[in-house]
């Protein structure tokens, strides 16, 4: 974990995880002690702003306080021990505790307390809980978040374990709940600002109730993190994985989604500069400012990366669905960037190399094929039922068959396996050069944001009819024949408006097939999972040497 001491990144998280959508502050969770009120009332009324920003701009700002004046004492040249006694009795500037004041009810949120105990020193960092309601009607409620630290013997490194019951915020439009989340590590000082060790973390379950817009809801279960830093001579190497063992939305589940990343020899200097610059920075400075200020510096870690050949190691992508797992995993690495590569963000992407493989197994997409199958023979109506099995078969073929036709991946003992290659900003999947898109011409006027919709076409359910051979003139011939139809397919499955919209040379024969096609049995088609009416073609083209369709 880089970060300079384990109670600042508690204070992160903890602040970080109020929405910043609240109104104007409420009812504050307990009263604040009479020391506490003394110092809020002689603040003159002056250093007050004249107009009050919106409530998530004051949490938001409160929160960069706190951190930065914590900061400022984990920063310092005494040893960790003297630090944390220096924080127990630590007060925030009056500027910040007016700040922290409306929002938390006191001028500090949190606490950190010596421990009694026989061996090495030991604190427990407490977060307050917290209840806080807001004049339009949203509530922000946690309870509180105790972090036990203890100190070893040579007074550089610590361990911590800490609980957290419920986290949760109400409104209008949902509400979302944490519940029993745990974290624990054991870390050591570094040189410069790392801290080196291990970290985990896990939640038991975080739930999602949404109202407005649309109402839905999701549960993930058995979320965990587990991160390591360890140091080299002049160089960082950093580990982290991400997982939801269980993810639930619309009556389904996807299970062991996983993200597992390593980042190997990162720069010890051109981390050091970042993080210093990063701790003197103003909080009133703009990002444009910011960005000017980083800039140099990120710029310098770009070349020590290019140069150390810092690699981005992806060990596993995966999510699974009913036992069947589909896994990512490959490498990114930037190789060769010169100074104008650094000036240029086209050129500096043509340095990038980064090599992927992606294995499929034939037997995910079969089930997710069959959930499909499924959906759609529910929403259809009258008639008998389509062969739910037969339909998943075909979904699956149509896929499959699409995929390693257009040359996309190869098939290795049921699976789906897809190398995918960026070098040179040219993309490979199999081999296969990809069309990237064109940076799109300037817009006038400002877009409304994309939304993501699903939609499946109308099926024809097989063996529901029968179309006839072809004539016997054109079969003697074997000449080519082809004949378009329009139709419709209601949000019930019933078949309309059957017409020829392009006729063959065959009449007779084109009357024929408008019969037969008449009497098709179709699965109506799906938008965002909902049946609905839908309008298509079908046309029936003669192969060489065939005699029926």
């Amino acid at each position: 974990m880089m970060k300079r001491e384990y109670v600042a990144g508690m204070l992160v998280l903890a602040l970080g995880s109020a929405p910043l959508a609240l109104a104007a502050p409420a009812t504050p969770a307990a009263a604040p002690p009479a020391e506490a009120q003394s110092k809020v009332t002689v603040i003159a009324a002056d250093e007050v702003p004249p107009s009050q920003p919106a409530a998530s701009t004051k949490l938001a700002g409160a929160a960069t306080a706190v951190i930065k004046e914590i900061q400022q004492v984990l920063d310092g040249k005494e040893t960790l021990v003297r630090k944390l006694e220096r924080l127990t009795t630590f007060r925030h500037t009056p500027e910040t505790a007016a700040a922290l004041m409306p929002i938390f009810g006191n001028e500090r949120p949190w606490s950190l307390e010596k421990r009694a105990t026989s061996g090495a020193p030991a604190y427990r960092w407490t977060l307050q809980p917290l209840r806080l309601a807001t004049p339009g009607g949203s509530l922000l409620e946690w309870s509180d978040f105790p972090v036990d630290l203890t100190i070893d013997k040579s007074g550089k490194g610590l361990q911590f374990d800490g609980t957290w019951t419920t986290l949760s915020f109400e409104s209008e439009s949902g509400r979302v709940e944490m519940r029993d989340a745990t974290t624990s590590g054991v870390q050591r000082q570094g040189s410069g600002p790392f801290w080196l060790g291990t970290m985990k973390g896990n939640i038991a379950s975080v739930a999602f109730d949404i109202r407005k817009p649309q109402a839905a809801s999701f549960m993930m279960r058995d979320l965990w993190m587990r991160s390591q830093v360890q140091e080299r001579a002049k160089t960082v190497e950093y580990a982290q994985s991400f997982g939801i063992k269980a993810f639930e939305v619309a009556g389904e589940q996807l299970d062991d989604l996983v993200f597992s990343y390593r980042l190997r020899n990162l720069d010890k200097a051109a981390l050091t500069a970042l993080y210093q610059a990063d701790r003197k920075l103003d909080a009133k400075r703009t990002p444009a400012a910011e960005l000017e200020a980083f800039l140099p510096l990120f710029r310098q870690f770009a070349r020590t990366a290019s140069k150390n050949r810092t690699t981005l190691h992806v060990d596993e992508i995966t999510a699974a669905y009913h036992g069947h797992k589909a896994v990512l995993s490959g490498s990114v690495v930037a190789a060769g960037v010169t100074e104008a590569d650094l000036k240029d963000m086209a050129r500096f992407v043509k340095r990038i190399d980064a090599r992927f493989e992606l294995r499929v197994p034939v037997s995910l997409l079969r089930e997710v094929a069959t959930r499909i199958a499924q959906q759609q023979a529910k929403a259809a109506q009258g008639g008998a039922a389509p062969d739910v099995a037969k339909a998943a078969q075909d979904m699956t073929d149509a896929m499959v068959g699409k995929v390693l036709g257009n040359g996309y991946a190869r098939l290795e003992n049921g699976v789906l396996v897809a190398p995918i290659a960026f070098r040179g900003g040219v993309l490979r999947v199999n081999g296969k050069l990809v069309e990237l898109p064109k940076k799109p011409a300037p817009q006038q006027g400002k877009l409304p944001p994309a939304k993501l919709h699903t939609f499946m076409q109308a099926r024809r359910i097989n063996d529901s009819c029968t179309l006839p051979d072809y004539p016997a003139a054109v079969i003697e011939r074997d000449a080519p024949l082809e004949v378009r139809l329009r139709y419709t397919v209601d949000a019930n499955g019933v078949l309309r408006d059957v017409q020829v919209a392009q006729a063959s040379a065959e009449p007779g024969y084109d009357a024929a097939v408008l019969q037969a096609f008449g009497s098709c049995r179709f699965i109506p088609a799906l938008q965002d999972g909902k049946a609905v009416e839908h309008t298509d073609t079908f046309t029936l083209s003669r192969a060489p040497g065939s005699t029926r369709p």
